[in-house]
């Protein structure tokens, strides 16, 4: 019965490694030239180690589409002239560098297998392409961020990318009024005017924050912590948050570009974001209503509680 098991087993396997085999080694061939179908190999072998064979169906499916958004990309960079980074492929052949490129690769898909909110994979499939060509990033730099990237969720990318929105405004702004370097701060600050945000932060809050304020405020700290955002001054809790002064720092803007979150709709951003921290939401009368909300949903079941253990003691 042993061996009939395991001769089965056996069978399967072989099975499923073909199938492997064949789906990302024509994704290698797809992209044409001997870099492209290089660097896909060292993905494909990432996409083997990364125990795919077994996975559920999701999981698979969202490797496959992480994948497809990074080949998609590459073979588009390589069409317009880029080339592979050359530390981890000389002349289309394997350098010392290229064992990292692969586990980096192997990181990023387990980080994708298992995260459920699947608008990331895309910014994902494009951080994973953009580190295949940009070698201004080393080994240790491009693990950190991909370290950033899997902790992120969808909002905190909607943030990066609002905050880069407004650098593009800025950027604008210098080049049309012939703005000095030293006064790009004041730029930065008139761009963020125009999105009517909170120029106060919430140490005067008497009322707790709602939960949708409270989530956005938490995971704006996050990105603080992260070293993807900074303020013009400490930032010991969510009070202290002022949103105004909200700026990229080098980990987000890194972020920004390698995962290309210029292509986040700026209506997800207007919705997850923006108008939570605006100078028109009512913060107070929110947080207010909220907490009645809360009472008025965990009372009966502390009610409940009480009467239970009251009932016990009279028991005894």
């Amino acid at each position: 019965m042993e061996d009939r098991t395991s001769k089965i087993t056996a069978f399967v396997t072989r099975i499923l490694n073909a199938a492997s085999t064949t789906l990302y080694g024509a994704i290698g061939n797809s992209l044409g030239g001997i870099e492209g179908a290089a660097i896909l190999t060292s993905i494909s072998t990432a996409l083997q180690n990364a125990p795919l064979l077994f996975s559920p169906p999701t999981e698979r499916r969202r490797a496959d589409l992480l994948v497809g958004i990074a080949k998609e990309q590459i073979q588009h960079r390589l069409k317009t002239g880029e080339k592979i980074r050359s530390d981890w492929l000389v002349d289309g052949k394997k350098t010392p560098e290229t064992k990292t490129a692969t586990e980096i690769a192997e990181q990023i898909v387990i980080a994708v297998r298992h995260d459920a909110e699947e608008k990331k994979i895309r910014y994902m499939g494009n951080l994973l392409a953009d580190f295949c060509f940009d070698g201004r990033l080393n080994s240790t730099t491009c693990r950190s961020l991909v370290a950033v990237a899997e902790r992120l969720s969808y909002r905190q990318l909607c943030i990066l990318r609002f905050c880069q929105h407004v650098m593009e405004r800025t950027a604008l702004s210098i080049q049309k009024d012939r703005t000095f370097v030293k006064q790009a701060e004041q730029a930065y600050e008139n761009s963020m005017e125009g999105f009517n945000l909170r120029t106060e932060n919430y140490l005067d809050i008497d009322a707790k924050f709602d939960q949708e304020l409270g989530a956005l405020l938490s995971d704006i700290y996050s990105l603080y912590e992260l070293d993807c955002l900074r303020f013009d001054s400490a930032v010991i809790n969510t009070s202290h948050i002022t949103p105004s002064k909200m700026m990229l720092n080098t980990t987000g803007l890194s972020l920004c570009v390698s995962m290309g979150l210029y292509a986040i709709p700026l209506d997800d951003v207007q919705k997850d974001v923006i108008h939570l921290i605006s100078k028109n939401y009512d913060v107070v009368g929110n947080g207010k209503k909220a907490n009645e909300d809360l009472v008025h949903r965990i009372l009966p079941d502390i009610l409940f509680t009480a009467n239970v253990q009251d009932s016990a003691h009279n028991d005894t």
